[in-house]
């Protein structure tokens, strides 16, 4: 029965980290390949000037980064910190949307995610993140239990 449930846990956590590659090799590649627009909505954003060079700079290989790390089991656990860190921020951000923070807010999402509303944007980030922080966690297990 132990091994049963490893094994649901298993395939449960790679059916995450899976979902969560596809998610940040997406969003990297669908804002790579409309890189103009996705510059532009970033400089039109209500950030620091140093804060939007860097978001232009270091998002899309972050998110890449996020995805490669997740791929393999030697680095998953950093992959999946790294991955909630960033669904941290995004939440934060979006929530700030909704509650009408900035004056104006130019999607710099790419894809399926523009054509969100923002309180759908939010809920599926939170969807995300929570998927994620249980891997992290099923992940830590693992890991103590292997010790």
């Amino acid at each position: 029965m132990l091994s049963n449930m490893n094994h649901k846990e298993k395939i449960g956590r790679e059916i995450i980290n899976i979902l969560l590659i596809f998610l940040w090799v997406y969003a990297a590649f669908s804002k790579a390949l409309n890189h103009h627009a996705f510059v532009w909505q970033i400089r039109n954003q209500e950030l620091w000037p140093v804060l939007k060079e860097l978001v232009i700079r270091l998002l899309i290989p972050a998110e890449l980064t996020t995805a490669f790390f997740l791929l393999f089991p030697r680095t998953r656990r950093i992959g999946l910190m790294i991955s909630a860190f960033l669904l941290i921020i995004f939440t934060i951000y979006i929530a700030l949307v909704i509650l009408h923070f900035f004056p104006r807010v130019p999607c710099s999402c790419g894809g399926i995610l523009e054509k969100m509303g923002w309180k759908v944007h939010f809920f599926f980030n939170v969807g995300c993140l929570i998927l994620n922080i249980t891997s992290l966690l099923t992940e830590k297990e693992r890991r103590c239990a292997a010790k």
